[in-house]
């Protein structure tokens, strides 16, 4: 399983102010916790190294963190929050995961290939369950090759031996649906046939 490499460092908890303060240094506040210590220690985090650990695409959702130059951890991202303008990060909280544990979490679905026709979407992250060595950091669904009127649905997703599926077999994912918009050239002709086939107005003799 291969995971990206961050570190992080132990903090002393801090009021709002100084959580604002170590953002404007290049930090970001989180939590990490969980493991068979039940750890629970505010940390920080160089906010570029982790803004680039969690958009590189790997096989795995997990994060392998190291802990002031010390001992790492198995980790999975749980609760990422960002600013509501800029979207920067803002805290993350992170969980130590055993790696023959069985975890529960969500992997999103992500949509290759291009369709001339309109898709809908539905569910695009799904619930899942297993060991981390088995859990996949996302699942593709190539819509390339799919008709108007074809539904991809979650039970059609390609699951891995070892993960256990845990979101509504019968959810939609994506679909194609038909265009609903007419011609040009079909609607000017549908016009000139309704003008056409109107009666001239006239004035009433008695006016």
């Amino acid at each position: 399983m291969s995971t990206v490499n961050i570190t992080a460092t132990v903090r002393e908890p801090m009021s709002r102010g100084a959580n604002n303060r170590l953002r404007k240094q290049g930090f970001t506040p989180g939590v990490l916790y969980g493991g068979a210590k039940r750890i629970n220690v505010p940390i920080q985090i160089p906010t570029r190294e982790l803004a680039a650990a969690l958009e590189k695409s790997t096989d795995s959702a997990f994060l392998t963190l190291q802990l002031d130059g010390g001992n790492t951890y198995l980790v999975l991202p749980r609760e990422i929050q960002y600013g509501a303008i800029k979207r920067d990060l803002r805290h993350i909280d992170l969980q130590i995961v055993e790696r023959d544990e069985e975890v529960r979490t969500t992997v999103p679905v992500r949509i290759v290939g291009t369709n001339e026709e309109p898709l809908q979407y539905g569910l695009l992250e799904i619930e899942v369950k297993g060991k981390p060595a088995d859990l996949p950091g996302s699942l593709n669904v190539d819509v390339s090759a799919l008709a108007v009127g074809d539904t991809i649905f979650v039970s059609d997703l390609e699951i891995p031996a070892g993960v256990e599926l845990i979101s509504n077999p019968e959810d939609m994912v994506v679909g194609v649906v038909a265009s609903t918009e007419a011609p040009v050239e079909e609607a000017g002709e549908e016009v000139a046939e309704d003008a056409a086939g109107e009666p001239e107005a006239t004035e009433s003799p008695n006016s």
